[in-house]
């Protein structure tokens, strides 16, 4: 019982480190990785659209990429 509150909680602490309510070093590179991925797929999916698609109400389709690409760009502007 002495392993604990001797070696196992100062472990931890020391290797949580102070992040202060923030994200620790690498969690923060990996999410600028994914905001940086998702930016990436957003674009290339706006640049790849049919011009008769993108942002066109009339079809289905084109509603659907519509609702795509805006919860895409919502997801990354509340990410962020």
């Amino acid at each position: 019982m002495v392993f604990i509150p001797a070696v196992f909680i100062p472990a931890i602490s020391s290797l949580d480190g102070p992040t202060a309510g923030g994200f620790s070093a690498p969690s923060e590179a990996i999410h600028d990785c994914c905001v940086d991925l998702y930016s990436h797929v957003t674009v290339t999916g706006l640049l790849k659209t049919p011009t008769e698609l993108l942002f066109n109400l009339d079809t289905r389709y084109g509603t659907y990429l519509t609702i795509k690409h805006g919860l895409f760009l919502l997801m990354i502007v509340s990410d962020c």
